[in-house]
């Protein structure tokens, strides 16, 4: 007698069915597992361009604030109380820019000026501001160094004399007696900052107005 099948029966996966199932999951994993690694990546370049541009706005910040609260304020370096001008600048110095600024903050009322010691120059490609705790230095002075971005390829500075004229030192050189006065301030100073991956970054600023001789005497103290 024969045994009728029963209809209800489910019959099974083959082998062959199996692998292309096995084949499908695969290449949808990688495919997901790409989706996920692109995004990540993608997240982690928008991460890094965000520190980046907050560490090139935080350092024009800084430079431009420094330089609009220039003061006609000459100190005595540290070797053999050598007279420094309040502002000078150039390539060729071992400080490109170096300055006397004000308007430092004294919340907790110390007996200290108001007025700061600041420099910048590049070490490698990284730029530095250094600042000095006293305006008059001592011998074993040494400066405080904070770094504010990297990949910056070059410094290019320029200084507007009192005649609008340009030059890229300050004091002046071979301009008669200009340079012979430590309180001389230039008009504007322009900062031209090259970085690899943003270009040129500029900051011209207009020096605040030189005060009197009078006014002058009290900047000293």
């Amino acid at each position: 007698m024969m045994r009728r099948r029963n209809p209800s029966r489910q019959r099974g996966f083959t082998l062959f069915e199996l692998m292309v199932a096995i084949a499908v999951f695969s290449i949808l994993g990688v495919m997901t597992w790409t989706a996920m690694a692109g995004m990540m990546r993608q997240q982690e370049l928008t991460s890094s361009a965000m520190d980046r541009f907050r560490d090139i706005q935080h350092g024009m910040t800084l430079l431009s604030r420094d330089l609009e609260h220039i003061r006609p304020r000459p100190i005595r370096g540290a070797s053999h109380g050598d007279f420094m001008p309040a502002l000078r600048g150039g390539n060729h110095l071992e400080m490109p820019l170096e300055f006397t600024r004000g308007g430092v903050r004294n919340p907790l009322e110390q007996p200290r000026s108001t007025l700061q010691r600041v420099a910048y120059r590049l070490e490698g490609e990284t730029l530095i501001r250094y600042s000095w705790q006293a305006l008059d230095r001592a011998p074993d002075s040494q400066p405080t160094a904070m770094p504010l971005m990297d990949d910056v390829v070059s410094m290019e500075l320029r200084f507007l004399g009192p005649q609008g004229e340009w030059s890229e030192d300050w004091p002046p050189v071979d301009r008669g007696q200009m340079g012979g006065d430590p309180y001389l301030m230039p008009q504007a100073v322009e900062v031209r900052l090259e970085t690899d991956d943003m270009g040129v970054l500029r900051r011209l600023v207009t020096v605040p107005g030189v005060q009197g001789a009078a006014e002058r005497e009290d900047d000293l103290r």
